[in-house]
């Protein structure tokens, strides 16, 4: 069992991963992945994002969501997010 301590330690980067390359990024800023000859192997905190999640313009697939775990909640169909401070 974790500690109190370790339960707060919360990582702030996205860990994105092209065919086995690893790259940190910041979680609250929007991701834009870009592979020329198109799509390979691409993982977001171990989800595998597919190749119809992109499109392809000239030979390059592109993905690109505002903010990731919203779009993953979306995307996997699990329902509803509410939020306090919702846009009017």
């Amino acid at each position: 069992m974790k500690n109190f301590s370790e339960l707060l330690a919360t990582d702030l980067t996205l860990e994105i991963k092209t065919n086995g390359v690893s790259i940190k990024h910041p979680l609250l800023d929007p991701v834009r992945i870009e592979i020329d000859g198109g799509y390979q192997l691409t993982t977001i905190d171990d989800f595998d994002i597919k190749d119809w999640m992109g499109q392809v313009i000239d030979d390059v697939w592109i993905f690109r969501c505002d903010n990731f775990y919203q779009w993953k909640h979306e995307i996997t169909g699990q329902g509803w997010l509410f939020y306090q401070n919702a846009k009017k």
